[in-house]
């Protein structure tokens, strides 16, 4: 019985070490955004739409959005931004406000967006604008670095499967010792 134990508690503490890492990874290219450079520019118009995530990723040739999954056929908020910037002599428009996506669920926000979103679109006034770009590819760009919201819950919920693993498998150790 004990030794099942032992390896019912190794599943979580397994579990948590994966979320732990996969949130670094996630945390870690999230912060290499912040050190992009930044070049001169001007935003031209910025305001909040209500939109879908599969008609914000649709490229400009297309005529229609995605089929599948259904998730990107949820309603959202966003921020809709035009910008342009110079780099290294060429002249480019951007249109991403922050450094990871920003959309609010109208299901959880029916009467408008967020206030962080309108936080955020308060900070993207039209005018002058420092836009981060990046150094491999100055045509991806945005204007304003945020952090990644879900790591906090995410370290959290790693700690908790760590803990309930470690409890568990040292229960599982002190039932073998009692043999």
């Amino acid at each position: 019985m004990g030794t099942k134990i032992i390896i019912l508690g190794l599943l979580p503490i397994l579990g948590g070490l994966v979320l732990l890492a996969l949130t670094y990874q996630v945390v870690r290219e999230a912060r290499s955004l912040r050190d992009w450079p930044t070049a001169d520019g001007a935003i031209e118009s910025s305001r909040i739409i209500q939109t879908t995530i599969a008609r914000r990723r649709i490229p400009a040739r297309s005529v229609t959005a995605p089929p599948q999954p259904t998730y990107r056929e949820v309603p959202v908020w966003e921020i809709e931004i035009r910008y342009s910037y110079v780099v290294h002599g060429e002249s480019i428009i951007g249109h991403e406000a922050t450094s990871q996506l920003l959309v609010d669920d109208l299901s959880r926000f029916p009467n408008g967006p967020s206030e962080q979103m309108t936080a955020v679109l308060a900070q993207l006034k039209p005018g002058p604008a420092s836009i981060h770009y990046d150094p491999k590819d100055p045509r991806e760009s945005y204007v304003i670095y945020v952090g990644v919201p879900s790591a906090p819950s995410n370290v959290r919920g790693a700690v908790l499967c760590l803990v309930l693993g470690f409890c568990t498998t040292i229960a599982g150790f002190l039932l073998n010792s009692r043999r």
